[in-house]
């Protein structure tokens, strides 16, 4: 039987909306709007519109994959791939920040995004367990193998 802590789950999903409030309301005004009155062209205007809203999908898609998950745990692949992309998310914002603004807090989603993943990541890894690849493994349709331990064939010698 697959266990996760819902009640986090529940605030991860709950998280991830307020991100995409933020997203759409504050990153509308700051970044949006300003890139639109550009003198970029009307395709790259067109272009930062379309991947504006496909981050605002993909936002949504992932508070209902973690609502989905605390719903039913059968969904945790669907959570964890919405986890992994938060990870990745947060990993391209602070590159970018570093690498190409010279620090972390011109970009400050990975602030918001973090408080969702470790939300998200407890609450698949279940109430009260530790970190375990078994559930992972098995959710993705791998088999584990158990290790052996060497006192285990002294034992029946």
């Amino acid at each position: 039987m697959v266990i996760v802590n819902k009640p986090l789950l529940l605030a991860a999903a709950l998280a991830a909306l307020v991100f995409l409030v933020l997203h759409l309301w504050l990153g509308e005004v700051r970044y949006h709007q300003p890139a639109l009155a550009s003198n970029m062209t009307a395709e790259q205007k067109g272009l930062y519109t379309v991947l504006w809203h496909a981050i605002s999908i993909i936002i949504a898609l992932s508070a209902g994959a973690f609502f989905a998950a605390a719903r039913r745990p059968a969904i945790r692949p669907a959570a964890w791939l919405a986890l992994i992309q938060f990870c990745l998310f947060m990993v391209l914002d602070l590159a970018v920040g570093l690498f190409r603004l010279g620090a972390p807090w011109p970009l400050i989603q990975w602030l918001i995004i973090l408080p969702i993943v470790l939300l998200a990541g407890w609450g698949l890894l279940g109430p009260g367990r530790r970190a375990e690849i078994q559930p992972i493994a098995s959710d993705m349709g791998w088999r584990v193998v158990p290790p052996v331990h060497l006192n285990d064939h002294a034992e029946k010698e």
